[in-house]
């Protein structure tokens, strides 16, 4: 007798499917561990949502707030990242202050937006979610992956409403191009089953659509800098494992990857690289506590500031 269960997270609905093939000749009775198994596995497809949704005109936002305090700290998700991914970030943060993660729409329990995966539209959903939520600036803006291109656009629109970045391995905006003008042909051929989004296999649906805005969004970020007055820590990984490698990179790009990654800080009064061999790509995962304490410094150095000027922080979202 063989047993298949397969339980999917969708935006709205949780889908099981539970299906019993009966193997020719075999009528045993089923395990009394395995049905224990399955209530367990079912129980936990059945867990209620975490967090809310916010409802706009034509799509829907999964959100999790937690903790009280300012400023509100706010994660930016990844390519294909849902708010799950941040769980070991957020939930110590929201220790010390008020924290925001979402899905982007189309992601996740988040529904699908009409509009292009660009990083004007990703700051317009995002100022529009704090709106509703009325959530007052300033902001830590925390950005992994691409999720960092979007922190840093808003930055850009909002320098005032931003008291601190943080970016966790944020691709260098030259990328691309490095890899495609460095390596050799069948490592770019590898590179670009990954990341080609003509020829991808590994991404779909938004997640597909958010690709294939990429190089697009590099391009707007291409003659921005950083605003210098804002304080900035970077999470940079330089360790070279199986991930990097299915990428088409070579040992010694992990080097580049970190110098082209800190060039983004050049101009920012109070900016620091942090640099660590021990994880990859998803430092969130292995070493959150590097990217908690980044944030609790610049939580920190924010009210520090604030108890000088009391009077600093009290815009509203326009």
């Amino acid at each position: 007798m063989s047993y298949f269960v397969f339980c999917e997270r969708s935006s709205v609905l949780r889908l099981i499917i539970f299906v019993f093939v009966i193997e020719s000749g075999m009528n045993k009775l089923v395990n009394i561990s395995f049905i224990i198994g399955i209530a367990l596995l079912l129980a936990s497809c059945n867990e209620k949502m975490p967090g809310n949704f916010v409802t706009f005109d034509n799509y829907n936002l999964h959100v999790i707030e937690n903790g009280t305090g300012e400023p509100v700290v706010i994660f930016e998700g990844g390519l294909n990242c849902t708010t799950y991914s941040y769980d070991m970030l957020r939930i110590p943060v929201s220790k010390f202050t008020r924290t925001i993660s979402y899905d982007h729409a189309g992601i996740g329990y988040s529904t699908e937006s009409p509009d292009q995966r660009t990083l004007p539209v990703y700051v317009n959903e995002l100022r529009r979610l704090l709106e509703k939520e009325m959530l007052p600036p300033p902001y830590i803006l925390v950005g992994h992956s691409i999720g960092g291109f979007i922190v840093r656009y808003f930055a850009h629109l909002y320098p005032d409403e931003v008291a601190g970045l943080v970016f966790i391995d944020m691709p260098p905006d030259e990328w691309f191009n490095y890899i495609r003008t460095t390596h050799s042909p069948e490592d770019v051929q590898t590179f670009n089953r990954i990341f080609d989004p003509a020829i991808t296999v590994f991404y779909e649906g938004v997640a597909k659509k958010e690709l294939e805005m990429y190089e697009h969004n590099t391009e707007l970020l291409k003659d921005i800098k950083i605003p210098p007055h804002i304080s900035v820590r970077m999470l940079t990984s330089i360790r070279f494992d199986e991930f990097t490698k299915r990428n088409g990179y070579k040992p010694d790009d992990m080097a580049v990857w970190a110098q082209m990654q800190s060039e983004e800080l050049k101009g920012v009064h109070d900016a620091t690289q942090i640099i660590t061999e021990k994880s990859g790509h998803y430092l969130q995962k292995t070493e959150p506590e590097l990217i908690v304490d980044a944030v609790k410094e610049l939580v920190e150095k924010y009210r520090n500031m604030k108890s000088d000027n009391p009077c600093q922080g009290l815009k509203s979202v326009e």
